[in-house]
C-alpha cells in the first residue's frame, strides 16, 4: 500500500528546515521540534540581547546584517549617514558593540548594524537599568562615575581582523601593501571611559555636546588616534558617549587620555608587545612579565582582548575614579578596580599582528 506523504517546509531567518510527516501524531512532534530549533538557532536575537528606546543616527555608511555573528545581508543593505533610525535593542556581551534598528517605520525589517557606524541615543529597559529614587535612569547623568577604564587597541590586530567595511579609513591606509606612510607599532586610544559600577557597561550619552577640538590638540593626539589623521568621526562618537559624563572639556578629556596611554605604551606592557611584533606571545607568560616589571597590583587591573581567540586586538586598564598621572603605573592604578581575568575571548597563546598586509 502507498501513502502520500505531506511536505512541511519552514523558513525561519536563520534556517530553512523541512519535515516529512504522515500523521497527526508526527505533525504534532514536528511543532514540538521546530519550537525547539527556532530558539536554538536564532538565539542571537533573543539571547545577549536588551531592549532599548531611542534612535541611531549614522555617521559612515555600513552594511545591516540581518546576523551580525554570521555577517548576513540579504538584499544588501546599507544605512545611509546623516540617517536616523528607531533602536529596538543592544547586544550586551561586554561592552556592547552592536545595536538593532529598524529599517522601516512599522518595525517590519530589523537590522544590526556595528556601534561604530554612528551616534546612538537610547536608554535601556529599566528592568535591567539602575534607577533612582523617582523611577528615572540614572545611566547617563554626567559626573556619577565611580572609575576609569582606559581601552587602548592594537592597531595591526584589529584592522587585520575586525570587520570594518571600509569604515576606518587609517586601517585602509595602514592595511596597503608595502605601505610606508602609516606604520603603527605602538598601543593607540580606543577611549578613556568613565564608568558607574551600578549601570554595568551601560553608563554613557550623558549630553549631546558636540566634539569642538583645538587644532593643537588634534595634531598632538593623531599619532596616538591614528583615526584623526583622517577625520574625527570616532573621536566625536567616543566623546558623546564616554566623554561627556566626566567633567573636563573635550580637549582636557582627550590629552589625559593621550597622556595615560603613553605612560602604559613606554612601560613593559607596550615594550614586550613591541619585542613580539610578528610573533606568538603566551597570555600567562605575559602576564607574570607585567608583574615581574610592573607589580602584581598592575597585573591584576590589565585585560586583554582578542580577536578569533588568537590575534590580540585591545588591552584594557582599570583606573580609579581620581586619576593621577605617573610614570609609575602601581601609582596610576592605586585604590582602582581589579579584572576577574587577565584574558577577555583569548585562547592561551595569542599572535602579535606586524603593521600592514602581509
Amino acid at each position: 500500500m502507498y501513502i502520500q506523504k505531506k511536505i512541511a517546509v519552514f523558513e525561519l531567518p536563520c534556517k530553512d528546515f523541512t519535515f516529512i510527516h504522515t500523521s497527526k501524531r508526527e505533525r504534532d512532534m514536528n511543532k514540538f521540534i521546530l519550537t525547539a530549533l527556532i530558539i536554538a538557532c536564532c538565539s542571537e536575537t533573543t539571547l545577549a540581547a536588551e531592549k532599548v528606546k531611542g534612535t541611531f543616527k549614522v555617521d559612515q555608511a555600513c552594511e545591516a546584517y540581518s546576523s551580525f555573528k554570521k555577517k548576513k545581508n540579504p538584499g544588501q543593505i546599507h544605512i545611509k549617514p546623516g540617517k536616523i533610525y528607531n533602536a529596538v535593542e543592544i547586544n550586551t556581551e561586554k561592552e556592547w558593540d552592536w545595536i538593532r534598528v529598524a529599517m522601516g517605520k512599522k518595525n517590519d525589517d530589523l537590522r544590526w548594524v556595528s556601534k561604530e557606524c554612528g551616534t546612538a541615543k537610547i536608554t535601556v529597559a529599566q528592568s535591567s537599568t539602575s534607577t533612582g529614587n523617582n523611577g528615572s535612569i540614572t545611566c547617563s547623568t554626567p559626573n556619577q562615575y565611580d572609575s576609569y577604564v582606559l581601552t587602548m587597541t592594537w592597531q595591526p590586530g584589529f584592522c587585520e581582523h575586525f570587520a570594518y567595511q571600509g569604515s576606518k579609513p587609517e586601517c585602509d591606509a595602514m592595511m596597503k601593501q608595502n605601505n610606508e606612510k602609516l606604520v603603527i607599532s605602538h598601543l593607540t586610544l580606543h577611549g578613556l571611559w568613565p564608568n558607574k559600577s551600578e549601570c554595568g557597561t551601560k553608563y554613557g550619552h550623558c549630553a549631546d555636546t558636540a566634539l569642538d577640538l583645538k587644532k593643537s590638540t588634534v595634531e598632538e593626539i593623531d599619532d596616538w588616534m591614528p583615526n584623526f589623521f583622517f577625520s574625527t568621526a570616532f573621536g566625536s562618537y567616543e566623546w558623546k558617549k564616554h566623554g561627556t559624563c566626566q567633567e573636563r572639556d573635550d580637549d582636557a578629556y582627550f590629552l589625559l587620555a593621550k597622556d595615560l596611554l603613553q605612560r602604559v605604551d613606554h612601560s613593559a606592557i607596550g615594550t614586550y608587545l613591541r619585542d613580539n611584533i610578528g610573533e606568538t606571545i603566551n597570555a600567562d607568560a605575559y602576564r607574570k612579565h607585567i608583574e615581574k616589571k610592573l607589580g602584581k597590583e598592575v597585573a591584576d587591573r590589565v585585560q586583554l582582548v582578542c580577536s578569533k581567540k588568537k590575534y590580540l586586538q585591545e588591552i584594557r586598564l582599570n583606573l580609579p575614579k581620581n586619576i593621577v598621572v605617573d610614570n609609575d603605573l602601581a601609582k596610576m592604578v592605586s585604590e582602582a578596580k581589579t579584572f576577574r581575568s587577565f584574558t577577555s575571548r583569548c585562547a592561551k597563546d595569542i599572535y602579535i599582528e606586524r603593521s600592514g598586509k602581509h
